[in-house]
């Protein structure tokens, strides 16, 4: 995750990150409290990987609208 911020090579929308093929949910309401509770990265931050069915040559530009139905 720390990368994925380094690079600046994301959109942020609605608690949503952006990056290259992937969705990454951010769950705001349980940041407050994650350390104290203990929760995993893994439950703060919800991943979707490959989510678009991309040929082996396609790319997807950074931040750059997507236009779908």
């Amino acid at each position: 995750m720390k990368g994925i911020l380094k690079s600046g090579h994301y959109t942020l929308t609605d608690g949503h990150m952006y990056f290259r093929n992937q969705v990454i949910k951010m769950r705001y309401e349980m940041m407050p409290e994650a350390s104290v509770s203990g929760f995993k990265i893994e439950e703060i931050f919800n991943r979707y990987p490959e989510i678009l069915e991309l040929n082996e040559n396609d790319r997807i530009k950074s931040k750059s609208p997507l236009n779908s139905i």
